[in-house]
Order: C-alpha cells, then structure tokens, then sequence
C-alpha cells in the first residue's frame, strides 16, 4: 500500500538529482556528455520507480521477487555510467581501468540476474527495497560497484583540487566555472555515496540491523 512519503520522496530524489547533474552538465556543449548525463539520469530515475514505487504496487512475493532482480538492471551499473560521465566531463580518454570496470559491471550483471549468488528475493520495504542477498553480495559490492564510484570521485577530485581550495590558475583559465562545478559534484556525489553504502549494505549487510530504512535510490 503507497503512502504519502513513498511517493512524494521519489518524486523529490528525481529533481534533486536533475538539478544537481544539470547544472554540472550546462554549460558543456559537448553532444556526448549531454548523452552521457542523461544515460545516468535515466537510469537513476528508474532504479527509484522500481525500487519505491512499483516494489510497493504488487502483493505477491513471487512478483517483488522478479522486481528485485530487475532493479539490479538499473543500480548496479550505476557506478560505472557515472565513471564514464566523468570521463567525457573531463575530457578524459576511456582506457584498460575503465574498460575493466565495465566488463566486470556486466559480468557481475549477468551473475545477478541467472543466478542466486547474489540476490535471492524481496525481504520487506522501508523506503527502499531490501532484499534477501547471496553469498557474493558484499564481495561484488565492494570489489565491483563501489570502486567505479570511488575512482570517478578520485578523478573529479584531482581535476578540481578539491582538498586544494587555492585557484587553479591553469583550470580556471581554461574553464572560468569548471572548479566549481566540480566541487559541486564532488561533494554532492560523497554524500550520496556514503549514505547509499552506509543504509543498504553496512547497517544491514554487515551490522544486520534488519529493516532499517534503505536510502540508495532516493540518495
């Protein structure tokens, strides 16, 4: 059964992040990066519909079952198209890092989908969906998923000097708005990182504090 904060928070979560990638991605006349960011964005908005709404729309376990595994279609690459956001954002050539991570992305992909290594079926919902997991849950979170995430953050992080607030000469000469809006992103994209990690996979996974309230996809 819906309630008004499952529904208005999803809602909220989607312009919050089409704010936030918008204004970073305004000012780039770059075709690619507008592509790129909407790849993200969509992706994003569906893993919160499946994950907050359509979770909640069925009665039948078997079905939320089916559900969970599908999320997996929108969440689990989600580091990965972040990263190569973050490529083209900063003109950066995809090389052999970027390239593995997106064949262990998929590879990971397949193994959640055809088999239950990694997740069985729906367990409850407390604003986001928490799931009965496999033995390679925590191992592909924290080997597959997050480093793409981390790396792109590392990348951003260098470009924009963030744990360097003095001006980058050579950065704001090229780009008058760029160091900021990276800053922006950086700081926003921690934030939604930790909070992501620390509400699905460390309070429940490792703590296991079932039924806590599940904040990845809103974050």
């Amino acid at each position: 059964m819906y309630s008004f904060s499952s529904i208005i928070l999803p809602v909220v979560a989607t312009i919050i992040n089409s704010i936030i990638f918008g204004y970073v991605a305004s000012n780039s006349k770059s075709n690619k990066i507008s592509h790129a960011y909407l790849i993200f964005l969509t992706f994003t908005a569906l893993y919160i519909i499946f994950d907050c709404i359509i979770i909640q729309a069925f009665n039948s376990i078997e079905i939320k079952d089916i559900i969970v595994k599908i999320q997996a279609l929108f969440w689990m690459p989600l580091a990965t198209l972040f990263l190569n956001f973050t490529y083209l954002f900063l003109r950066k050539q995809r090389d052999k890092i970027f390239y593995f991570f997106a064949i262990c992305t998929i590879t990971s992909l397949f193994i959640t989908l055809f088999s239950d290594k990694v997740l069985l079926g729906f367990k409850e919902f407390n604003f986001g969906t928490e799931g009965f997991t496999g033995p390679w849950f925590l191992p592909i979170s924290f080997v597959v998923i997050i480093p793409p995430a981390v790396y792109a953050l590392y990348l951003i992080g260098i470009e924009g000097r963030v744990f360097n607030l003095g001006k980058n000469k050579k950065l704001d000469k090229r780009e008058p708005h760029l160091a900021l809006q990276l800053r922006i992103l950086f700081f926003g994209s921690v934030i939604c990182l930790i909070i992501a990690v620390t509400t699905n996979i460390i309070i429940d996974e490792i703590l296991g504090y079932s039924g806590k309230v599940h904040l990845a996809s809103l974050s």
